[in-house]
C-alpha cells in the first residue's frame, strides 16, 4: 500500500498561499455580517408580505472556515414555508438590491442577487426555512443543514486539509459542480475530508478509485433510493441520505481526479495546485501537425445566446452529440472535439480524414433473396452501379453531400441544437479545414491538438 504520508512540504507552501491572512479573514467575516445586518435591517417590513421573518443565515466555506483567499460569501435569507414561491423570488430580489452594492440578478433554480460588500462578492439567496432537509420546497433550502453538520464534524485542522483538496481540485480542473465542470463541489469536497481524515489520505484513497465508488461519511448511511445506482462516485449526503451529493460528476472530471491523484501520491508536485499556463501552439506547428496527421477539420461558430451556464453546457453537448451523429450518419467519422465559449461558441471536430470518395458503397440483400429485384431496380433508376461480391449485392450511389462542411452547413436548420442555441442558427458559420487554421482559433485548436493535462507542463 501506497504512503499517505507523501510530501508535506508541498502541502505547506501551498497552505501559505492559499490559506486567507488574518487581515483577509476578518474583512471576508465583516463583510457577511455586514450583509446579515442589512438584512435584518430591511426584513421587518416585509413581515406581513411574507407571512413571518426573514432570517439571513451565512453558509457555505464562509460559514464552515473552508474558504480559501479571495473567497466569495453565500448568505441565505430563510422565509417562511408559508410564503408563496412568487413571493420569495420577489422579495429576495428586493432585499438583495437594497442591501448589496452593484446588485445583479442571477439564476439557478430560482433568481438570486449577486453583488459586493465591503470589497468581497455576496451571493444573497432566498430559501424556505423547512425543518427537515428532506422536505425541501427549493433546491437550496438543505444548505444551511448542510453547513451546520460540516460545522458539527470538522476538526479545525480539517480545515486546511480541506483548502488543499479544492486548491488541487482546482489545480486539476475539477473543482465545481456546475455544467461548465460537472467536478466535485465545495460541499462533496468537505465531506471527502471528513470520510478520510486529511488531504493526504483523500488523495490516495481517490487514486484507487474505480467506477461506481461509494464512500460513506462516517456515522452516516446510505439511502435506500441510492442502493443500486450506477454514478460513477456516490456519497450520501449526511442530512439527506437518499441524495448523492456528487450526482453531478462527470465521466471526464471523475478520471482525471483519479489519473491526478495516483501521480500525486507518487510524485508530489505544487503544479497539481498551480499548474503552469502554457501558450497556446503557433499556426505553423498547428499546420504541421494537422498535415502530417492526414485529418480534417470542422468547425461551428455560433453565437452565444444570452442563459447561464448551467443551462448553456447541457446545450452545447446535445448539439456535439447531435452533430457527430449526421456526421456518422453520413460516413464522416470524427476523432475528437473540442469547444470554447465566449462572446461565440466554438464547436471543433478533428476529422478522421481530410479527403472523401464522391460516392459510398451500401450492402444490400443476398443475390438468392427475395428482396434483390427490388434492390437492384431501385438503385438501377437512382444511377447508381450494382455488383455481387461473394453472393451480397452492393450498390455504388453519388453522395448527396461531398464533404462534412457541406453536410453540416446544409443540414444545421432542421438540426436539433438546443432550445437556446437554437435561436441562434441565424448567426451560424460553418468553415473546414485550412480555414479553421486561424489565428482567432489558435486556442481551441491547441486545446484539441495538443491536449496535455493541467499537471503536465
Amino acid at each position: 500500500m501506497i504512503s499517505i504520508k507523501m510530501d508535506r512540504d508541498t502541502e505547506k507552501r501551498v497552505l501559505k498561499r492559499i490559506r486567507p491572512t488574518a487581515r483577509e479573514s476578518e474583512m471576508i467575516e465583516s463583510a457577511a455580517s455586514r450583509v446579515v445586518d442589512g438584512v435584518n435591517s430591511e426584513s421587518p417590513r416585509y413581515f406581513s408580505e411574507v407571512g413571518g421573518k426573514i432570517t439571513p443565515v451565512i453558509v457555505g466555506s464562509v460559514a464552515k472556515g473552508t474558504y480559501l483567499k479571495e473567497a466569495d460569501v453565500d448568505v441565505f435569507m430563510t422565509f417562511p414555508v408559508t410564503a408563496g414561491r412568487d413571493v420569495l423570488e420577489k422579495v429576495g430580489l428586493e432585499l438583495g438590491r437594497k442591501v448589496l452594492d452593484k446588485p445583479v440578478v442571477k439564476y439557478a433554480e430560482h433568481p438570486y442577487i449577486r453583488g459586493v460588500m465591503g470589497g468581497v462578492n455576496i451571493d444573497l439567496v432566498p430559501c424556505y426555512a423547512v425543518e427537515d432537509p428532506g422536505m425541501k420546497m427549493s433546491a437550496v433550502d438543505r444548505t444551511p443543514f448542510q453547513s451546520r453538520y460540516v460545522n458539527s464534524k470538522i476538526e479545525q485542522f480539517q480545515r486546511d486539509e480541506v483548502r488543499l483538496l479544492k486548491r488541487f481540485f482546482k489545480g486539476i480542473g475539477v473543482y465545481g459542480a456546475e455544467a461548465r465542470v460537472n467536478g466535485f463541489s465545495g460541499y462533496l469536497t468537505e465531506l471527502l475530508v471528513l470520510s478520510y481524515g486529511t488531504f493526504a489520505a483523500t488523495v490516495n484513497s481517490i487514486s484507487r478509485w474505480k467506477r461506481g465508488e461509494v464512500v460513506i461519511v462516517p456515522g452516516t448511511k446510505l439511502g435506500a433510493k441510492l442502493e443500486g445506482s450506477d454514478a460513477l462516485l456516490t456519497l450520501p449526503d449526511p442530512v439527506d441520505a437518499d441524495r448523492n451529493v456528487a450526482a453531478a460528476l462527470g465521466p471526464d472530471a471523475f478520471s482525471i481526479a483519479v489519473m491526478a491523484c495516483h501521480r500525486y501520491v507518487r510524485r508530489a508536485d505544487i503544479r497539481f495546485f498551480f499548474p503552469v499556463q502554457q501558450p497556446p501552439a503557433d499556426l505553423p506547428s498547428i499546420k504541421r501537425a494537422i498535415s502530417e496527421s492526414g485529418h480534417g477539420l470542422l468547425l461551428l461558430t455560433i453565437a452565444k445566446p444570452d442563459v447561464v451556464d448551467d443551462n448553456l453546457y447541457p446545450q452545447i453537448q446535445k448539439a456535439k452529440r447531435n452533430i457527430i451523429s449526421l456526421l456518422n450518419k453520413h460516413e464522416f467519422v470524427v476523432n475528437r472535439t473540442a469547444f470554447s465559449v465566449d462572446g461565440k461558441i466554438k464547436i471543433l471536430f478533428e476529422m478522421r480524414q481530410r479527403t472523401y470518395p464522391s460516392s459510398w458503397l451500401r450492402a444490400g440483400p443476398e443475390g438468392w433473396s427475395s428482396n434483390s429485384p427490388v434492390f437492384i431496380d431501385k438503385h438501377r433508376k437512382a444511377g447508381g452501379s450494382v455488383s455481387l461480391v461473394d453472393g451480397v449485392l452492393y450498390s455504388e450511389e453519388k453522395k448527396p453531400f461531398a464533404t462534412p462542411g457541406r453536410l453540416l452547413e446544409n443540414s444545421i436548420g432542421e438540426l436539433s441544437l438546443g432550445a437556446d442555441i437554437d435561436g441562434m442558427k441565424h448567426t451560424a458559420e460553418v468553415s473546414s479545414d485550412a480555414a479553421v487554421i486561424d489565428a482567432g482559433n489558435r486556442a481551441l485548436l491547441s486545446s484539441l491538438l495538443f491536449y496535455r493535462f493541467p499537471w503536465e507542463y
